[in-house]
């Protein structure tokens, strides 16, 4: 055995919103240069944009 290790995992919803991806409707616009915990889910599922990534990986 080489050792052991301690997996981190950190979520930053505070990264900016850059773009507007494809198929999105392009009223997210406003949206650009906001904290993605500021921007709505386009889904209408969750809280906002952050928390809607954060689902799909916990």
């Amino acid at each position: 055995m080489l050792g052991s290790a301690e997996f981190l995992y950190i979520w930053d919803d505070y990264d900016r919103f850059r773009k507007v991806p494809k198929g999105i409707d392009k009223k997210f616009e406003q949206y650009i240069g906001m904290p993605l915990s500021k921007v709505p889910d386009p889904f209408e599922c969750h809280n906002s944009w952050a928390e809607a990534l954060q689902r799909k990986i916990y």
